[in-house]
C-alpha cells in the first residue's frame, strides 16, 4: 500500500491520484493569496524543497505523499509552476479546491442540515475553523464567521502560521465561509 499512496495526495477528504488527475492548469490571475498544492516524484530533496519555496510561497503543511500545501500570490504561484513544468521531481501540482477544505461530515450536514440535528441535538452544531494566518485575508473571513454564526465564539488563538475559531455555526452557512 505505500508504493500504491506514492501517486496520491492523501487529504481529510480523500486522496488525489495525481496519476489520473487533470494536467496542471496555469492557475492566472486571482486577488489575494491561495492555496496550492505540490506533489514530488518521491522523498523530498533538500534542493527540490528550495525550488519550490524559491519562488516565494509559504509552505503550510507537509502533506502524504511526498506533497506540500503551499500559500502564495498569483505571481508566486506562477513562478512555482513554471519550475514546476521545468523539472522532473514536481510530479504534480494544482489548486487546492474548495472541496477539499471542508470536512466530510460538515458536507454531509451542509448538504442535509437535519443530520446536524440527528447527530449533536442541534441546528448549530460548533464548527472548528482554520485559516492560514494572513493579516490582509483572516480579517474579511472573520466579518464572514460573526455574520453567519449564530452563537458566541467559543475559541479564537493562534497557533503556529494558523488563525482557528470554534463557533456554533448554521450548516448551510459553511459555504459562506
Amino acid at each position: 500500500e505505500i508504493l500504491e499512496n506514492e501517486n496520491k495526495i492523501l487529504l481529510n477528504v480523500g486522496a488525489i491520484d495525481t496519476t489520473r488527475s487533470a494536467a496542471p492548469v496555469a492557475r492566472g490571475s486571482f486577488a489575494g493569496r491561495s492555496l496550492h498544492l505540490v506533489q514530488f516524484a518521491g522523498p523530498v530533496q533538500p534542493e527540490w524543497f528550495s525550488r519550490m519555496t524559491e519562488s516565494g510561497v509559504e509552505v503550510v503543511t507537509y502533506l502524504p505523499s511526498n506533497a506540500y500545501l503551499v500559500y502564495g500570490s498569483a505571481e508566486q504561484i506562477a513562478k512555482l509552476q513554471e519550475v514546476a513544468a521545468q523539472r522532473a521531481e514536481f510530479q504534480w501540482n494544482g489548486r487546492y479546491e474548495d472541496e477539499y477544505k471542508i470536512d466530510p461530515a460538515a458536507g454531509a450536514m451542509m448538504a442535509d442540515p437535519a443530520i446536524a440535528v440527528q447527530r449533536n441535538g442541534e441546528s448549530s452544531p460548533l464548527f472548528s475553523i482554520q485559516l492560514v494566518r494572513d493579516g490582509a485575508a483572516n480579517p474579511a473571513t472573520v466579518g464572514t464567521i460573526n455574520a453567519v454564526r449564530n452563537g458566541d465564539v467559543v475559541s479564537e488563538y493562534e497557533l503556529l502560521n494558523y488563525h482557528n475559531i470554534i463557533a456554533p455555526i448554521p450548516p448551510a452557512m459553511l459555504g459562506a465561509i
